[in-house]
């Protein structure tokens, strides 16, 4: 029989501020983790838990329960941001330019809370709990899931289930967001170069700005999602950058734009990209300008499993009951390399409210002031310990 997991968690929570604030101290990007790595590994196996580490595919912890069942595998990002931090915080980032603008600081700690759980309940569990820190979710490299994959993470045992918790600030601190169906997008990256003729700024008759083209460009496309998608089609189309020239009195010979496209869908992607194509080289044809043009969609849209789903709020309900579970419906146009194990196996990936208006933890994610309510590190590892148990038992009775 369980004990009850929620004030265990609790017992935990200053460690595990104490634990977040150095990683949100020390950021890192990528795959270049050494610090992040270190940290994580000395306290994993402090707890004395299996480790083993690879810069090509993120460092893996392993549980072996007391008897033999399924194995779940239980995922943290661990990489920050390109983001000078703005917070008047004590445990602001000292790494110039790098920021825990995400969250994964918390997702590191909530499961590493979770680990300690789970160590001191391993008796009670029949079978292989697989953690996952991951690397490169941020997008600088090749995706990390996918290299934790073909590292082997999903073999050797087989994995089961995997489930992950991402941060976020438009929910309550101490709700959960838990929705089956899509629920991270494909992100489609694009790239727009214009080169057009440079001159003297006094002589734009002789030129072909490249600047010009870009803003005629960066109206037409978005437009698209007024007068061309139907709202069935939830999407987002952003363009993020605009560069050219560095003179005031020169009309530089080239420009380069570039954004995102988020759906839930490959294929509505591809057909938005394709329609960005042909905008661009029609515009930049209009006034005589060479458009080169270039797009990927590197990753899925994570698609949680009916199930899964169910047993992830069953845990959330029997720990903090009904009022932690979000009743509003929750969209999030952001992607997640979590795709890639929600692809191979029943998935659930839902979202911690970290949003507290009095402490001032009202930010986006991404946002150089982001900040949390750190009173979800305790309750977030008590829920994915709930889960983990919840399940070896529940799938031990079949």
């Amino acid at each position: 029989m369980k004990t009850d997991l929620a004030v265990e968690a609790a017992k935990w929570q200053e460690n595990l501020i104490q634990i977040r604030r150095h990683l949100h101290s020390f950021p890192e990007l990528g795959s270049e983790m050494d610090h992040t790595v270190e940290f994580v590994k000395k306290h994993l196996e402090s707890l004395g838990v299996e480790t083993d580490y690879s810069p090509d595919t993120g460092l893996v912890g392993v549980i072996r329960g007391a008897g033999k069942g399924p194995c779940v595998l239980l995922r943290a990002d661990m990489d920050g941001l390109p983001i000078q931090e703005e917070n008047d915080i004590p445990y602001r980032s000292v790494r110039e330019g790098r920021m825990h603008a995400c969250g994964h600081d918390a997702h590191m700690t909530w499961l590493l809370g979770a680990t300690a759980l789970l160590m001191a309940h391993r008796d009670e569990i029949q079978g292989i709990v697989k953690l996952a820190f991951q690397p490169c979710e941020e997008g600088k490299g090749r995706p990390g899931a996918e290299d934790m994959i073909r590292g082997g993470i999903m073999e050797r045992p087989r994995v089961d289930v995997a489930v992950a918790v991402h941060a976020d600030p438009s929910v309550l601190a101490g709700r959960y967001s838990i929705s089956p169906g899509g629920v991270t997008t494909t992100p489609c990256l694009f790239e727009i170069v214009v080169k057009g003729r440079g001159g003297h700024a006094a002589e734009p008759w002789d030129c072909v700005d490249p600047i010009l083209v870009m803003n005629q460009i960066y109206q037409a496309v978005q437009s698209i999602q007024r007068s061309e998608l139907s709202p069935q089609h939830k999407s987002v189309i952003s363009i993020t950058s605009m560069r050219a020239g560095e003179a005031s009195n020169v009309i530089p010979e080239r420009g380069i734009m570039a954004g995102t496209i988020r759906t839930f869908s490959r294929e509505d992607a591809r057909v938005l990209a394709e329609r960005i194509k042909q905008i661009s080289l029609a515009v930049g044809s209009a006034h005589g300008a060479e458009v080169k043009y270039e797009y990927e969609i590197p990753i899925g849209s994570s698609v949680n499993d009916v199930e899964i789903c169910s047993r992830v709020e069953r845990a959330v309900r029997e720990l903090y009951g009904d009022e932690a579970v979000e009743r509003e419906e929750h969209l999030f146009m952001g992607g997640d390399d979590f795709s890639f194990f929600a692809e191979r196996v029943p998935s659930c990936y839902f979202f911690a409210g970290v949003r507290n208006e009095s402490l001032s933890c009202v930010n986006p994610l991404h946002s150089c002031r982001f900040d949390l309510d750190e009173s979800c590190l305790s309750r977030t590892a008590a829920v994915l310990a709930q889960f983990t148990l919840n399940y070896m038992e529940q799938m031990g009775e079949q």
